[in-house]
């Protein structure tokens, strides 16, 4: 069918299509929108009702209507409009050929919004503007019963919502039980949860969908309610489809930097949030944003070691010496005051000596130097002489045999010393006789001397038995003994060396 001709659409030189801003400074004003309607509705009626709302809404320059039970418009035909709005309710003369060009006028920057029932079984469109994810929508079945808007938290000022305060789909609310296409996103939704306004980004042109037949009751009693706004979700979506959209309504489109248009808190000039995200868009996520270690955490999350994986908020506090849990305290006893790599907590039962910790070998110190609870045996002093088993007492059970040297002679008792008070009283052979004074040596300081040792005449009590013999005893002192030939040993003048 031949489309009457709508006024020329405004094309903008390049340097004034970079902004709205810039063109507006040049002196060039922008032109109200032309829309076409594309429809398959078997009453006429219902699609007159649609392109009287919107042309009664004053935001468009033209609104006509293309019905597509007979016939498909061309590409071209496409082009000579700034918008469309498609719906059906029967299935469209070619659904495919259709698809194909809603896609390829959306590339060349043409705004399509979709509406009920172009996702539904057998009324659906097809082509590239279904399976390449133009349509927010997937295709589902016909739902009825009365229903209501619920705008989606955050997007109250988004410019999809623009002017619209209620909708009610009316005794039937007719819609679809589709679900949202991978990469959509929803603005508002039915009371029953269906979604309802969505939208996708197809590059640099977004393509709503709308999950509402477009006639209100006006054109039949079931519709939606023309008192509720429901041609004010159908204006808003039209001028929001298309190019040079502010689709989040933070401010900034994408053509002005928005590095993500469906998301309000990011824009240029937004403050930086604490969630891993450029939010202004200056292509810099700050560092304490970002989860170094990979736990989950940021370091604007509270995590205070974002080298370790195994320190965050949230983990079991360990007996590590360390703030596994970053609440900035440790388990009592957590502290390694002695640096032996044991904390209290991990069964240290002396933190202020390093040689005492549950890895320490024992020694003789008469410590429980590994934690046990045990001090070994041999390294108590039983009999209280002061020393230990494992330090050379001989018998710990008696305290007379210890390894103390009490007399400085060289001996202790647990060497031989018979005698520790008395340094000439000790295991020690001094002369070589092989008998020390605790054996019974009388003279070890003459190794001619020991118990039973000849007697020889040398004035000594060589045999330790009896005394000094009468016979090398000189009596009267004049150097010579009876058993060297003193004649008498009782008067000093008689010797063998006085004078006949």
């Amino acid at each position: 069918m031949d489309l009457p001709r709508p006024p020329p659409r405004l094309h903008l030189s390049l340097p004034c299509a970079v902004t709205l801003m810039v063109c507006a400074l040049a002196g060039i004003a922008r032109a109200q929108p032309s829309v076409l309607v594309i429809h398959s509705v078997p009453v006429a009626n219902r699609a007159q009702d649609v392109v009287d709302k919107l042309d009664a809404s004053g935001e468009f320059a033209l609104v006509d209507d293309f019905d597509v039970n007979g016939d498909t418009p061309l590409l071209s035909d496409l082009l000579l409009y700034d918008k469309v709005l498609a719906f059906t309710e029967n299935e469209p003369h070619d659904p495919v050929a259709l698809g194909d060009r809603l896609a390829d006028y959306v590339d060349l920057g043409g705004g399509v919004v979709g509406a009920a029932f172009v996702q539904r079984q057998s009324k659906a469109l097809a082509g590239r503007f279904v399976d390449d994810g133009y349509l927010p929508f997937e295709i589902g079945d016909a739902v009825i019963g009365n229903a209501t808007l619920e705008v989606v938290p955050g997007w109250g000022n988004s410019p999809l919502l623009q002017g619209v305060q209620s909708f009610d789909g009316g005794s039937s609310s007719w819609r679809c039980d589709s679900a949202l296409v991978a990469g959509a996103h929803e603005a508002a939704r039915w009371s029953d949860g269906l979604p309802l306004v969505a939208f996708t980004d197809m590059g640099d042109q977004l393509v709503v969908g709308l999950n509402f037949y477009p006639p209100s009751d006006d054109a039949r009693f079931d519709y939606w309610d023309a008192t509720t706004d429901g041609a004010g979700l159908m204006v808003a979506a039209l001028l929001f489809s298309g190019g040079a959209v502010d689709a989040d309504g933070d401010g900034y489109s994408d053509w002005e930097g928005d590095c993500d248009d469906t998301d309000p808190q990011i824009h240029p000039g937004s403050p930086e949030h604490c969630d891993g995200v450029d939010n202004d868009c200056d292509g810099v996520i700050p560092e304490v944003e970002l989860d170094e270690d990979g736990d989950g955490v940021s370091t604007c999350d509270g995590d205070c070691d974002d080298d370790d994986p195994a320190v965050h908020p949230g983990v079991v506090e360990d007996c590590n010496g360390i703030d596994d849990d970053c609440d900035g305290a440790m388990l009592p006893g957590e502290d390694d005051d002695d640096g032996d790599g044991w904390p209290v907590c991990a069964g240290d039962c002396d933190d202020l000596d390093p040689g005492v910790n549950p890895g320490a070998t024992e020694a003789c110190d008469g410590l429980d130097n590994d934690c046990d609870g045990v001090v070994p045996a041999d390294e108590s002093d039983l009999d209280g002489d002061g020393a230990s088993v494992c330090e050379g007492d001989c018998d710990d059970g008696a305290g007379l045999l210890n390894i103390q040297d009490l007399d400085g002679d060289g001996n202790t008792t647990c060497d031989g010393d018979c005698d520790d008070t008395d340094p000439w009283a000790n295991a020690l052979d001094t002369d070589g006789d092989g008998v020390s004074t605790c054996d019974g040596d009388c003279d070890d300081l003459e190794a001619a001397s020991y118990p039973g040792a000849p007697e020889i005449c040398d004035g000594n009590d060589n045999d330790c038995a009896d005394g000094i013999p009468f016979e090398e005893r000189d009596d009267d002192g004049d150097g010579w003994m009876v058993c060297a030939l003193d004649c008498d040993d009782g008067a000093p003048r008689p010797s063998p060396a006085a004078p006949d």
